[in-house]
């Protein structure tokens, strides 16, 4: 079973979707499933976690590697959603250290896992509901993201955040510094764009609290977090999909232990040089949905 067939089957009433925020990786996440949602016409709106209107409902959270520990944000929301809600849907997820959630709530929510770890390891639970699946971002057409911001896209972004700013919406709300950032784009990715007329090697490894003891090249670019926007509008995280997309597109390799890096990268068919970060999660997302299917995909082991 892929996802779309999953979603087909699991959501054939109206949900509300919170996704996961984050990076231009989580990004990634969201402008797929944003796109996947809107190819099977399901129907639902983007809501926050304090909404009222969860309770008894159908909630749809977003995927990523967030659900990590009981007291991590997200891990947070989802046990929140999961006393008030009807049924949670976990968009395919690594998931580690959250015995107590699941003992507790298993009955009411359907894990998606995006890696074999994640699997075993909510199937241990008697009253669990889990399916193994890719993450949402092999879903994209890569190709659509892999050239700068349409003048259109920025137009509808601006349009959308004045008529959202009249109605007083909050739930899909798009910041203005956002906006700013994605109307300046050529100024965003000017660094990298210079590395990509010096060099046909990116190096895009993290320097947040996932990192390694990897040494980091002098020319290197964490893009997750260089063009972080938002994920609560399809238009928003479009143009982070865009800008990360655009940006490996202008390289030959890829040098990264960022996922959505190495992922982005895959699709694009560049040269990958692929890391570990700091738990499980790269190596077993390789092994399940990257390994024999990009050949251009190397993992590497540490020496």
């Amino acid at each position: 079973m892929n996802i779309e067939q999953f979603l087909k089957q699991e959501l054939k009433s109206p949900f509300y979707y919170i996704p996961n925020p984050g990076n231009a990786g989580d990004s990634v996440i969201a402008c797929a499933s944003y796109n996947t949602f809107d190819k099977l016409n399901l129907t639902y709106e983007v809501i926050q976690s304090d909404d009222t209107r969860i309770e008894n409902s159908i909630v749809v959270l977003g995927g990523g590697g967030a659900i990590s520990g009981e007291t991590s944000y997200f891990s947070k929301i989802l046990a929140e959603c999961a006393q008030k809600a009807k049924k949670v849907v976990l968009l395919p997820h690594t998931v580690k250290n959250i015995d107590a959630i699941i003992t507790k709530y298993g009955d009411k929510i359907t894990f998606c896992c995006r890696e074999l770890m994640s699997f075993e390891y909510i199937s241990q639970f008697k009253n669990s509901h889990v399916v193994l699946l890719e993450d949402m971002a092999f879903t994209l057409n890569i190709t659509q993201y892999a050239k700068p911001i349409s003048l259109r896209t920025k137009v509808n972004l601006l349009t959308t955040y004045i008529v959202q700013r009249l109605n007083g919406k909050k739930a899909s709300s798009i910041k203005f510094r956002y906006i700013a950032k994605a109307f300046n784009e050529h100024r965003v990715t000017r660094h990298v764009r210079k590395t990509a007329a010096e060099t046909k090697t990116l190096n895009a490894f993290r320097l947040d609290e996932e990192k390694t003891n990897i040494e980091i090249p002098a020319v290197n670019y964490d893009i997750s977090a260089l063009f972080q926007l938002d994920v609560n509008h399809p238009l928003i995280a479009s143009c982070a999909t865009h800008l990360m997309a655009s940006s490996i597109a202008r390289f030959d390799n890829v040098r990264t232990n960022r996922l959505h890096v190495a992922i982005v990268a895959a699709l694009l068919g560049k040269n990958v040089e692929f890391y570990d970060n700091s738990y499980f999660k790269c190596r077993a997302v390789y092994e399940h949905s990257i390994k024999g299917k990009y050949p251009k995909v190397k993992f590497q082991t540490p020496e």
